[in-house]
């Protein structure tokens, strides 16, 4: 899942648009317990970038430019022109509009896709330079609101792929800061506090939620594998909440809205399994979810 260097590119712009019970998947008898995640954690190169697309990818993909026409360099053309418009903006500050980060925490997801992807492109360290610092502007935020648990699942989301995306462009002290506040500030949470009624949800929480923890834990898998282990079984543990909602021919009961939302967002966490673990641990079997697709073009009509 979003291997080619098209996909990768693409990507980019759909962005800018609790227990430790075994797990039984849902095409196999296979019992997937914690201690074996860890173990194939473990055994994961420890190299960066991972996230949905590896190096290989990102060289296959600024191999395949150079054709100023084609729909691929006019899509790297918009990404770079974005992030240099970023070059003199302000971080994000931890503005709350009423009980909610969220627009702050998507602001951030936005430019840091930006931002990541340009560097990639270009290899050009001033898009490494800003995003270090909208992260370490972020990691010092007393919290990411986590009594509005989406904003943190974004924000984690959106520091996951600029550390991960950018890891080589970071100095060892930002790697560090950045590294901590994923973890104290978005992965431990279900874990360790109040903050987890979302990890039984049924709706778009739980895909959206456990997708921005499960990202976070892998792009720090290296420095927290145990941690990596558990967030990965949450999530395959309790995301199918959400998914049964697609059967059983792909419909979705929030709406064409919602349906984007919480879908994007499940997309992305199995392509994080299936990019890094190579399985999505027959996620993508349950019933509808292959056919959600053609659900915005029924719900809506041509008018």
């Amino acid at each position: 899942m979003i291997r080619s260097a098209t996909k990768i590119l693409l990507a980019a712009f759909i962005f800018l648009a609790a227990g430790c019970q075994p797990v039984r998947t849902q095409d196999t008898s296979e019992v997937i317990s914690v201690s074996k995640l860890q173990a194939q954690i473990e055994a994961l190169p420890q190299t960066h970038p991972r996230l949905l697309a590896d190096a290989d990818d990102f060289r296959s993909l600024r191999e395949s430019l150079g054709h100023s026409s084609s729909t691929r360099d006019l899509l790297a053309q918009a990404v770079i022109r974005h992030a240099d418009l970023l070059a003199d903006v302000p971080p994000i500050t931890r503005t709350l509009q009423g009980r909610r980060l969220l627009g702050e925490s998507r602001r951030c997801l936005q430019r840091l896709v930006n931002l990541s992807m340009a560097w990639q492109l270009t290899g050009d360290t001033k898009y490494v330079a800003r995003g270090q610092q909208e992260m370490l502007a972020v990691a010092n935020f007393s919290d990411w609101n986590p009594s509005h648990f989406l904003d943190v699942a974004e924000m984690t989301l959106a520091m996951a792929i600029g550390y991960d995306w950018m890891f080589d462009g970071l100095d060892d002290a930002s790697r560090k800061t950045i590294r901590e506040a994923i973890l104290k500030k978005g992965v431990t949470l279900p874990f360790e506090t109040k903050h987890k009624r979302w990890v039984t949800a049924s709706n778009n929480w739980g895909q959206v939620c456990h997708c921005g923890l499960t990202a976070g834990a892998l792009a720090i898998l290296e420095d927290e594998p145990e941690w990596a282990a558990k967030t990965v079984h949450n999530a395959i543990q309790n995301v199918p909440r959400s998914m049964k909602a697609y059967a059983p021919h792909g419909s979705y009961p929030e709406g064409p809205s919602y349906w984007a939302y919480g879908t994007t967002f499940n997309v992305v966490l199995l392509a994080m399994f299936d990019q890094l673990l190579e399985t999505d641990f027959g996620l993508s079997n349950m019933a509808g979810f292959d056919q959600t697709g053609g659900y915005l073009n029924l719900a809506t009509g041509p008018s």
